[in-house]
């Protein structure tokens, strides 16, 4: 019993504050070269946390000075600079903060860029997140009644390759060899140790889209056995109250899937703070329920006031006006 303490300690960092959480921002693809009005937007949502989801810088490089100088910048934003005085911000990567293009395990530095992310973002120098491979972690906010855990997933540091795709109008293509990863096995054992944690509303963070598998880019989809994987552990665990965020993308979506956990499965995917691509909301799915292509940021609400809390999926355009809402009560969203 002692030994399995002693690994969870080292496997986690669980940060509990005792005070209610009812909105938190979410936002994905910063180009530090790019003007950034969208973080004095995201500063007047008055969020009790902002969380981003990944290529929070572009640096694209196995030159670690190179990546230092890519936070730098952002660092030097005036407008980002006081969201971070007056929020808390926590953060996963994606491929071009973490060092290259849709890389996975292949990428050679990424114990270096490990460190590097968390020095940018503020990690102690004591924390297990430093000694452990991978930048995954879990944080708890409220009391048990209205706690939320907000689970942070890498899904660059232990991923295999993706399987390119012989069709030209496609990246990458499924691929069911189970010998392929997602998370990588002690990842999967430290989410199924999460997921058994107390907590009413769950939130899982992904730099790539996990419902959406039918674009032709980094998705979950492209390793379907993983995919499923997930779904089957959230399912068999009876873990209730679960909604996933993602970025990547370029524009901001919102996805649910019907039966996968045995309740509704929503996405947000909020991306494009300081570009985005105007078309892609046309390249439809067959679970969107809304999509928007202009510079974005989403944010998740909690009415806890409610006899069942509801939960909410926002889109906010560049000036934080909403662009589209999905809702679903809490007693919904249960095994």
């Amino acid at each position: 019993m002692r030994s399995f303490c002693l690994t969870l300690l080292l496997l986690c960092v669980v940060q509990s504050v005792w005070a209610d959480i009812s909105r938190i921002a979410f936002g994905s693809c910063a180009d530090q070269r790019e003007p950034q009005p969208i973080w004095a937007s995201i500063a007047r949502l008055n969020a009790d946390l902002v969380v981003l989801l990944g290529d929070n810088v572009y640096a694209d490089t196995d030159d670690m000075a190179e990546m230092r100088a890519a936070y730098a910048a952002l660092a030097s934003v005036p407008s980002f600079r006081s969201l971070r005085q007056i929020t808390s911000i926590e953060a996963i990567w994606d491929d071009h903060d973490y060092g290259l293009n849709d890389a996975g395990a292949d990428y050679p530095k990424r114990a270096e860029s490990q460190q590097v992310f968390l020095d940018f973002f503020g990690e102690p120098g004591d924390s297990d997140r430093r000694r452990t491979p991978g930048i995954y972690a879990v944080r708890e906010y409220g009391p048990a009644e209205r706690r939320i855990q907000l689970i942070l997933l890498d899904t660059r540091y232990f991923r295999s390759p993706f399987t390119h795709s012989l069709n030209p109008l496609k990246r990458y293509r499924p691929d069911d060899n189970p010998e392929l990863t997602m998370l990588g096995e002690e990842q999967w054992r430290w989410l199924a140790e999460q997921l058994n944690r107390d907590a009413r509303v769950r939130i899982i963070a992904s730099g790539i889209q996990i419902i959406n598998d039918e674009h032709a880019y980094e998705t979950w989809g492209n390793l379907p056995r993983e995919r499923q994987r997930l779904f089957d552990l959230i399912r068999e665990l009876r873990v209730g109250g679960v909604v996933l965020v993602s970025g990547d993308r370029h524009f901001a979506e919102i996805a649910e899937l019907d039966d996968a956990v045995g309740y509704p499965l929503l996405e947000l995917t909020a991306s494009g703070l300081t570009h985005a691509w105007e078309a892609g909301p046309d390249s439809p799915h067959t679970h969107r329920l809304a999509a928007y292509g202009g510079l974005n940021f989403g944010s998740i609400e909690v009415d806890w006031e409610q006899e069942s809390p509801s939960i909410s999926l926002v889109i906010h355009d560049v000036d934080g006006n909403e662009v589209a809402r999905a809702s679903r009560r809490l007693n919904e969203l249960q095994p």
